[in-house]
């Protein structure tokens, strides 16, 4: 049971991933999974519930990952520019591995662009924690109010999420077949030294 469970979640997060919510009828969902159509009812209830299950089990990676890397930051005494560096650092390694998979990560960023009744608990329980302590250190490093440190944390953060949402453009222009150790490494360094030319430019 927990098998036919894992493969409606499976599937539906690569249906739902390439044509959208509206696009995919339970019967190509109980089609692609192998399992009775009746197994969707009975597991998840509705369409709506079963894609809201998927995303809340990339919501449930993101939040492991921000346990056991983001939050722990804050208890080594680092100064607001090494945490800052360390936050941007943990980000690249989170987006750009295979901590979460492509069809999770496709949906992640449908979900921010197009937001459902499950947005509410991606951005409460993920992107509000993490944003507003990013905007604490950014306000410690710059000196800027609250309002201009948000708008400039989006700024920051959104340089990390770039490398995510358009790496098939990246990996065409560099002629690679997928990010690497090394190329990782590579970015990690190049979005920390723009964002400390970012922060030191800024005037309050």
């Amino acid at each position: 049971m927990k098998e036919t469970r894992e493969k409606l979640l499976q599937t539906a997060a690569e249906l739902f991933a390439k044509r959208g919510i509206d696009g995919v009828s339970t019967r190509d969902l109980a089609k692609v999974s192998g399992v009775n159509l009746c197994s969707i009812n009975y597991y998840f209830g509705s369409k709506q519930n079963l894609y809201d299950a998927v995303l809340e089990c990339v919501i449930e990676k993101i939040s492991n990952f921000a346990s056991s890397k983001q939050i722990p930051l804050q208890t080594q005494n680092l100064s607001p520019i090494e945490e800052f560096d360390a936050f941007a650092s943990n980000m690249v390694d989170f987006l750009c591995s295979d901590k979460i998979s492509g069809a999770g990560a496709e949906l992640l960023i449908k979900e921010i662009i197009q937001p459902t009744n499950v947005y509410n608990k991606l951005y409460q329980t993920v992107i509000e924690p993490m944003h507003k302590r990013m905007t604490a250190i950014v306000m410690k490093i710059t000196g800027l109010d609250e309002h201009n440190a948000i708008i400039q944390t989006h700024c920051l953060m959104g340089q990390v999420v770039m490398f995510k949402v358009h790496k098939s453009a990246l990996l065409r222009r560099l002629d690679v077949k997928d990010y690497s150790p090394e190329l990782i490494k590579e970015i990690k360094s190049r979005i920390i030294e723009n964002c400390h030319i970012l922060l030191k430019g800024v005037t309050k």
